[in-house]
C-alpha cells in the first residue's frame, strides 16, 4: 500500500491547480459616479459560468436601487458564457447608488466557483443639471394629534409601493414608529399624508436603513432603537406597508446601522455602532429575513457611534467605517468575506462623529466619508486601499447631526448637506469637483433639524430635497428648479374647453385661438437670467393680434386646473400688473427702453421676489372678436399661456 501511495504523488502534483472562479472586470466600475441612467451591466470572468446558477435558473446574481429597491431586467451570457450582461427593463432613478451582487454561489462550468465573499460592487447614477434653487412646495406633519411629540428623526426614502415614485417612510423616535407617506405619483412632488395605520417599532428608533431583505422583492426596514439594545426589523408587504416587527438584540445604545452581506451568502446583514455596549454588532440573515445569533468586533475606538458600508479597497467586498466619539476616530475595517473584518489604523474624524455617509467626492473611484461631528462635519477622502486621509472641516452651525450628500446642480459631483440640531438650520456646501467643499446657502430649520432627504421626488431626474425637523415633527418639500424659464399650460374645469394644452389644430401649448385665426393663440417666453443679483430677465409674447393693447402680470401662486378668463384659462393667482403695451405684428417684449427690470418692478408693485421663489408671468391682449370657443362665450379679451420663472441669488 505505501508504494502504491508513493508512486500516486508525482501524477497528483502533475495535474494543473483549478483556481476558484474570477471575475476580471466590471461595468460600470467599482465606485462609478454618474453613471447613464440606462446603463448595462456587464461582468467578465476569467472563465465560462454554469448559465444553471445565474437567472432566470437561480437567483445568485441580484441587482438593487437605493430607491428603486430590487431591479428588474434581462440576464444573457456572451463570449462563450464567460459575460454576463444585464440589461434593465425601465432607467435607474436619478442619483440612486446601485447595487450589484454575485453571491458564492455562482459556479462555473469547471465546477470551481466565486471565492467565499462574494463580488458586490455599487455605482451612482447621474442627475440632470440643476440650479441649486429650491421652492417649497408642501410642509407635512408627522403627527397624529397636534400636541403630541412623534420626533421624526429621518427616513427611508425609497419606492416602497413599487409605483416608480420616491416614498417617505417616516421614523419616529417619541412614538416609537413608522409613519408611511406615499408619493401622490404625479409628477408634483406631492405626497399624502401618512397612512392612517403605522408600524410600531423598538424604543425610540433613530437610524434606519431599507433594502429587500427576504429576496420577495418587496422594500423592509430596519431601525436601530437607541432606547434599548435592539433592532427592528419590518418586512414590506410591497404596498407601503409592513408587517409586525421582529426585534434582534444587537447591543447596547445602537446608534450607528448599516446592511450589508458580510458573507457572501447573497443576503444582506446587519451592523451597529453600539455606544453603550462599545463594540460593533453584527447579524447574520437567514436568506429569508430572519436573523441569527449575535457577534460583535471592537470598532477600533471609545464610544462607536456611527458606521457606513462600502467597497473602501475596491475589492468587491462591503466594508465599514467606524466613528467613535470618545477619542475623535474614524477606522476603516476591511471585509474578510466571511463575517470577519481586518481593522486598519484610524484617523481623526475631524470632530466627535454623530452619523457617516459614503460616496465618492472627488470622482476617483475610491470612496470618501462624510462625517456629521456634531459640532461641524467632516469629509476624509479615501485612498482606495482601505485608509483615509486627513480630514477636511466645515465649521458654523452647532450640533450637526446628520450628514447627505448629493448632486444638487447636477454638475457630476456630489454635494453636501448637513443638519444643525443646535442652530436650526440647514447648511449646502458645493463641491468644486475635487472633494473640496464651500458653503452655498442655508436653509432654516422649522425648528430643530434633524436630517436631509436627496432624492428625486418629481421624476424630472435632478435632486430635491426634504427637509426633516424632530422638534417641530415636519417634513418640508423643496423642489430643484432644473430651469429658469417653464412654460405652462393648463386646461380650464367647469365647462372649459381644454385649453390652452389642448388648443386646435395646433395643440402647442398656446393661449386660446384668436378669433378666425385657427393657428393656436398667444405665447409667452422667457430669457436671460433671473438672478436678483444680475436680473436680465426678458418677456416675450408672440402671436397676439397684430396692434393688441397688452397687459404683463405676474402671480406668486399657480392655479393648477386653471380658472376661465376673458377668452382665455388664466393659471397664476396673486396677481400684480408690470407692463403694458401694444404688439407689433402680433409680438411684444418687456421691459424695454426705461423700463425697471422684472424684479425691481416687481418689487415697486408690491411683489418683491426673494431668493428661491417660481413667479409665474402671462399676458392679457385685446381680442375684440366675441365668439372664441375658449373660456368666456363673450369677451374682448384674451390671455397667452404662462411661463414659471425661477429666481436665483
Amino acid at each position: 500500500m505505501r508504494t502504491l501511495v508513493l508512486a500516486l504523488v508525482p501524477l497528483l502534483f502533475a495535474l494543473p491547480a483549478r483556481a476558484q472562479l474570477g471575475v476580471v472586470s466590471v461595468s460600470p466600475t467599482i465606485n462609478a459616479s454618474n453613471v447613464a441612467p440606462n446603463a448595462q451591466v456587464v461582468i467578465e470572468f476569467d472563465r465560462a459560468v454554469n448559465p444553471a446558477t445565474l437567472p432566470p435558473s437561480a437567483a445568485h446574481f441580484r441587482i438593487f436601487g437605493s430607491v428603486t429597491g430590487p431591479i428588474a431586467g434581462t440576464v444573457a451570457l456572451e463570449n462563450g458564457n464567460q459575460r454576463l450582461r444585464f440589461t434593465p427593463t425601465s432607467l435607474f432613478q436619478a442619483g440612486e447608488i446601485v447595487h450589484v451582487e454575485l453571491d458564492h454561489f455562482v459556479q462555473a462550468q469547471d465546477t470551481t466557483f466565486l471565492r467565499a465573499g462574494g463580488w458586490t460592487w455599487s455605482f451612482r447614477v447621474s442627475a440632470v443639471p440643476a440650479l441649486r434653487v429650491f421652492q417649497q412646495i408642501a410642509s407635512m406633519t408627522v403627527r397624529t394629534i397636534p400636541s403630541v411629540s412623534s420626533r421624526v428623526y429621518g427616513g427611508g426614502l425609497a419606492d416602497f409601493d413599487r409605483d416608480g415614485w420616491v416614498d417617505i417612510a417616516g421614523v419616529c423616535e417619541d412614538s416609537s414608529d413608522v409613519r408611511m407617506f406615499l408619493n401622490q405619483a404625479t409628477g408634483t412632488g406631492l405626497f399624502d399624508t401618512f397612512l392612517p395605520t403605522t408600524f410600531p417599532t423598538g424604543a425610540a428608533p433613530s437610524p434606519n436603513e431599507h433594502a429587500d431583505l427576504n429576496g420577495d422583492g418587496f422594500l423592509d426596514m430596519v431601525t436601530a432603537n437607541t432606547g434599548g439594545s435592539n433592532v427592528s426589523v419590518l418586512l414590506g408587504n410591497g404596498n407601503g406597508t409592513f408587517g409586525p416587527k421582529t426585534d434582534y438584540t444587537i447591543g447596547n445604545g445602537p446608534h450607528g446601522l448599516a446592511l450589508l452581506d458580510v458573507d457572501g451568502d447573497g443576503d444582506l446583514d446587519i451592523a451597529t455602532a453600539n455606544t453603550g455596549a462599545g463594540n460593533v454588532g453584527l447579524l447574520r440573515n437567514n436568506g429569508a429575513g430572519g436573523f441569527g445569533s449575535l457577534s460583535t468586533f471592537d470598532g477600533g475606538g471609545g464610544g462607536e457611534y456611527a458606521v457606513a458600508a462600502g467597497d473602501y479597497n475596491n475589492d468587491g467586498m462591503i466594508d465599514l467605517v467606524v466613528g467613535t466619539s470618545s477619542d475623535n476616530r474614524a477606522t476603516v475595517h476591511l471585509s474578510n468575506g466571511n463575517g470577519t473584518f481586518a481593522t486598519q489604523p484610524f484617523t481623526l474624524a475631524g470632530g466627535s462623529p454623530w452619523m457617516m455617509q459614503a460616496g465618492d467626492v472627488n470622482n476617483d473611484g475610491k470612496m470618501d466619508i462624510s462625517i456629521a461631528n456634531v459640532g461641524n462635519g467632516s469629509v476624509l477622502l479615501g485612498n482606495g486601499l482601505g485608509g483615509l486621509g486627513a480630514a477636511q472641516v466645515v465649521g458654523a452651525g452647532s450640533n450637526a447631526v446628520a450628514t447627505d450628500l448629493g448632486d444638487l446642480d447636477g454638475d457630476g459631483d456630489l454635494d453636501w448637506v448637513l443638519s444643525y440640531f443646535g442652530s436650526s438650520e440647514f447648511r449646502l456646501f458645493r463641491n468644486n469637483g475635487l472633494g473640496t467643499f464651500a458653503f452655498d446657502q442655508s436653509f432654516p430649520a422649522d425648528s430643530n433639524g434633524s436630517c436631509a432627504g436627496l432624492v428625486d421626488i418629481d421624476g424630472d431626474r435632478d435632486i430635491d430635497m426634504l427637509l426633516f425637523d424632530e422638534i417641530a415633527d415636519t417634513i418640508r418639500v423643496l423642489r430643484n428648479a432644473d430651469a429658469q424659464f417653464v412654460q405652462l399650460c393648463h386646461p380650464g374645469t367647469g365647462g372649459v374647453v381644454a385649453c390652452p394644452c389642448g388648443n386646435p389644430p395646433s395643440g402647442l401649448g398656446r393661449g386660446c385661438n384668436n378669433y378666425g385665426a385657427g393657428s393656436g393663440g398667444a405665447t409667452i417666453a422667457g430669457s436671460g437670467v433671473a438672478s436678483l443679483g444680475a436680473d436680465t430677465v426678458l418677456l416675450s409674447a408672440t402671436n397676439e393680434n397684430p396692434t393688441s393693447l397688452t397687459v404683463f402680470w405676474t402671480g406668486s401662486s399657480l392655479i393648477p386646473s386653471g380658472v376661465a378668463h376673458g377668452a382665455g384659462v388664466r393659471c397664476a393667482g396673486s396677481l400684480h400688473r408690470l407692463y403694458s403695451g401694444n404688439a407689433s405684428s402680433g409680438a411684444i417684449s418687456r421691459p424695454g427702453g426705461s423700463d425697471l427690470s422684472v424684479s425691481a418692478r416687481s418689487a415697486a408693485v408690491g411683489a418683491g421676489i426673494s431668493t428661491g421663489q417660481t413667479r409665474y408671468y402671462f399676458t392679457i391682449y385685446r381680442d375684440p372678436q366675441a365668439a372664441v370657443p375658449c373660456g368666456n362665450s363673450a369677451s374682448t379679451i384674451n390671455l397667452s399661456n404662462a411661463v414659471a420663472v425661477t429666481w436665483a441669488p
